[in-house]
């Protein structure tokens, strides 16, 4: 068997393999990987940004529904209230002129009634005159 004879030369001669090794490892190997990664890591940065400013619009176009959503709510308040007020009005409105043309109608009738009250209690006088007569011509004339 042979012995292993390490020299200073050998060893140097490894060392300096080794690096070169490790420069061209680095080189060709880790040195792209970490490009790759260094280029992974901005996009997913920049992903991570633009997530973000979307969710933040987001946010901003919910706020804005929310508000838009309470004018809207005030908006149908407020013109529910003016038809109710314009309803309450008109309703009033009818009914006074309703009143005003019952008023008219009942104010005719009576004066009807008046005014057949008052022919039929001529007719009664001049029924009563003319009875008295008779009465009194047949009392005459027995």
């Amino acid at each position: 068997m042979q012995q292993l004879i390490i020299t200073w030369q050998g060893l140097l001669f490894e060392a300096v393999a080794f690096l070169v090794f490790t420069y061209l490892i680095n080189l060709f190997l880790f040195k792209p990987i970490r490009n790759i990664i260094k280029k992974r890591q901005e996009l997913l940065n920049s992903n991570i940004g633009k997530q973000k400013d979307y969710e933040s619009s987001v946010e901003d176009i919910l706020k804005n529904i929310e508000d838009e959503k309470k004018e809207y709510k005030l908006f149908l308040n407020k013109l529910r209230e003016d038809y109710h007020k314009t309803a309450v009005k008109a309703a009033n409105e009818i009914l006074d002129s309703t009143k005003k043309e019952a008023m008219q109608k009942f104010d005719e009738k009576i004066n009807e009634i008046e005014k057949s009250k008052e022919s039929i209690l001529d007719s009664i006088k001049s029924e009563s005159a003319s009875i008295s007569k008779l009465i009194a011509n047949k009392i005459i004339m027995e």
